[in-house]
């Protein structure tokens, strides 16, 4: 069961991948210079309530550890980093779903 929730998970998440991918190709053709939607501007627009406050809950020391991680993430091409989160939530549903024996569900 929770194998198929992370493949759904994973399904959405490629799906949108896929549309910023088109939004950002239409946006790179209209512009004729290549323009990549950054994951920081797409998950503000998605998300707009999202940004507020989450960093003045951690510990300073926690807090010098994880900036430089999120800067660099919120940084990624959003299509590429849901495409990345597609691929990887279908990879733990692989190992997370049971494994059937073909040979044994013949008999």
């Amino acid at each position: 069961m929770i194998a198929f929730f992370l493949r759904l998970l994973s399904a959405v998440s490629l799906a949108v991948a896929v549309v910023i991918a088109v939004l950002d190709g239409a946006r790179s053709i209209a512009d004729r210079a290549l323009a990549l939607t950054p994951l920081g501007e797409a998950l503000a627009e998605m998300l707009p309530m999202a940004g507020e406050g989450g960093a003045s809950s951690l510990p300073r020391w926690a807090a010098a550890l994880v900036d430089p991680l999120i800067t660099a993430l919120l940084t990624l091409p959003a299509a590429a980093a849901f495409a990345g989160a597609a691929l990887a939530l279908y990879i733990l549903a692989g190992v997370l779903a049971p494994q059937r024996n073909r040979y044994l569900a013949q008999r």
